[in-house]
Parts: C-alpha cells; structure tokens; sequence
C-alpha cells in the first residue's frame, strides 16, 4: 500500500512538471515572438546607413521605442523591395484576410505609407491606419539652373535624376515612360541630388523629410548649390498600416506616438510634428 502511495506521488510529481514545463515555454514564446515592421522606402530618414547591417534610423528608433511598452514582443525591422512586400501581404491587399475561409499572419505592422500608393484593400475594413507625420515631395533643381514648375510641359526635354528601381508618380511617371522626360538613374537620394547640384541632370524629385536629413548631414555645402521650388508636388501625411483584427498594436503604437520621446525623434531628424 505504501509503495502504491508512493508510486502515486511520483506520477502527479511528473504530471505536474510536465504541465509546467509545456507550460513555461508556450508563455515564453508568445512573448518572444517578433512583430514584423516593413518597410519599403530605403532613404532616410527612415534608414540612416548600409541596410544590411545598419540599425540607425526613424524605423528603427520608433520599433526601439515600441518595444519600451508593456507586453511589446520583439519588434523586427523588415527590409522588403516593394514587389516582394505587395506578393507576402496579397490575400491582405485582396480582402481575404481575415475571413472564415483564410485565416494569415496578422503579426506585422507597414511603415510610412499612404492608401494612395497602392496600399488599400477592397473591403475598407481590412486596416487601420496610424498617423506618422506631414510630408511632401519637392521638385529640387540647381541653384545655377533654377526650374520654376509650371504644369508638366515645363519639364519636357528636361533629364531627371531618378533613384534606380523607383517608380515616380503620375504624370512624371508617365513623361519618363514617353521619353519626354530623360531619366538619369542614381543609387541613392544623395547620389542624385549631388548630380542635380552638379548640373549632370535638370531636376528630380525628393521626399521633403529626406532632403531635410541629408542637408542637415552634409558637410559640402549641398544646400548652398540646390533649389527647391517653393510648391510641394504633391504633400501627404506618412501613416502605420496595420491588420484591423489587431488593437493591441493599434494601442501599442499610438501609446508610442504619443510619448515626448517621439517628439525628440521628429526633431532630431528636423521633421514638423
């Protein structure tokens, strides 16, 4: 009888421990498991150096201050080339998620984008959007040779110095297709705004928060040879995109925004709140 008692103990002993054990490591990867940002727009100031293996930049610093809130997992920031993200995030994009016949990954956020860039779903209750801040782009040409837009045949014949791989919108897309507009592509916004500076190229076309960055960041005068024309293009508020069966991001994020922290953020990479 005394064996049999014991015997007894040690199973419930080993139940418990099991339950314990399997126990332990599901809470312990539901707090581990990383929540995805995407990002597309490899410029400044959302990314500040080598993608590869830099970690400087607006992305990165607002998933560091994400993480700063109770119960935030690991925020991972996701380098994607546009077509690749558009392919991973399809069944969003066509309304299929989430529905009774598809269930996807709902574990990711999509950072600095508006609906207008292709980013909406046919049913309007697919996402919720979070506001980053104001933007623009500008139409910048050289001080030497200053161009005052004024309609698009004011830039036809023109060389355009483009960021390689970009797709510009409208009609600048359109007059690049019909070769009205001579595309000059550059590797990086800094490459082609020093070809603008240098007279290799008319005009271009730059995210007024990346400008902003890379003058503040020069050390050749790249301000004094550049002029910018006093319109925006086309102006925007830069917005979070997330999965709407997903609040607690939603709470995660705005709590973020709405910390002084974010405004010290927004200053250090001369943006208007």
């Amino acid at each position: 009888m005394q064996r049999f008692k014991q015997q007894s103990h040690n199973l419930i002993l080993l139940f418990c421990l099991t339950i314990g054990l399997f126990g332990s490591n599901t809470l312990s990867a539901s707090r581990t498991e990383s929540l995805k940002m995407y990002l597309y727009h490899q410029q400044p100031p959302f990314i500040t150096g080598d993608i590869n293996s830099a970690q400087g930049g607006l992305a990165f610093n607002l998933a560091q201050l994400l993480m700063q809130q109770k119960d935030v997992p690991q925020v991972r920031v996701e380098i994607r080339p546009r077509k690749r993200l558009d392919w991973e995030l399809k069944h969003w994009l066509n309304g299929s998620c989430p529905s009774n016949t598809i269930q996807c990954d709902n574990n990711w956020m999509l950072f600095g984008v508006i609906p207008q860039w292709g980013w909406s779903a046919e049913n309007s209750d697919t996402f919720n959007w979070v506001p980053l801040f104001d933007d623009a782009d500008l139409l910048v040409s050289s001080r030497q040779n200053p161009i005052e837009y004024d309609g698009p045949s004011s830039l036809s014949g023109l060389t355009f110095a483009a960021l390689h791989g970009h797709q510009y919108p409208g009609v600048l897309g359109e007059m690049m297709q019909d070769k009205q507009l001579i595309r000059d592509n550059g590797s990086s916004n800094l490459a082609v705004l020093q070809r603008v500076a240098k007279g290799r190229a008319d005009i271009t076309l730059v995210r007024r928060s990346t400008l902003n960055y890379l003058v503040n960041n020069d050390t050749n005068g790249l301000a004094d040879k550049l002029h910018v024309f006093k319109l925006p293009y086309n102006s925007f508020t830069l917005q979070v995109m997330l999965p709407a069966n997903r609040p607690d991001l939603h709470q995660w994020l705005t709590s973020a925004l709405n910390t002084e922290a974010w405004q010290e953020l927004l200053r250090k990479y001369a943006i208007k709140p």
